[in-house]
């Protein structure tokens, strides 16, 4: 966490009109959330990322984190087991492929499996969640 504090607050010295930080780990959003709220930069520098929703309820709350992300876990390690199953009975798996039982995940073209939308955490429900 100290680690992305520092490089959260070297950013937000070194670049002072800095619009916005896209934390890409649970302890980086949190640290550039805290960053932000102690530059006095609340709601003018934006921060999302990638967290949990109880790392950054308060951030959230005090507009120092506009958004918090996360995968379904649960749907993610269901395309995989079944993109795998796939392939292992000869089934390509290109672009268009279209999985039926899972109709946000969609492949690429460059054959990358995409699992479909984040569950997005926001000042209007973050409070709903507790992990």
């Amino acid at each position: 966490m100290q680690q992305s504090l520092e490089a959260a607050t070297n950013l937000l010295t070194k670049y002072p009109d800095l619009a916005g930080i896209i934390a890409n780990s649970s302890v980086a959003v949190p640290a550039a959330g805290q960053a932000v709220l102690q530059a006095g930069k609340a709601g003018e520098v934006k921060v999302i990322g990638l967290s949990t929703p109880a790392a950054c309820k308060d951030l959230v709350h005090a507009n120092a984190i506009q958004a918090v992300q996360l995968w379904d876990n649960i749907y993610f390690g269901q395309v995989v087991v079944q993109t795998m199953a796939n392939m292992l009975s000869g089934v390509e798996i290109a672009e268009g492929y279209q999985f039926e039982q899972f109709p946000k995940a969609y492949v690429t073209a460059d054959n990358f499996v995409m699992i479909g939308e984040t569950l997005d955490f926001t000042e209007e429900n973050i409070d709903n969640y507790n992990f």
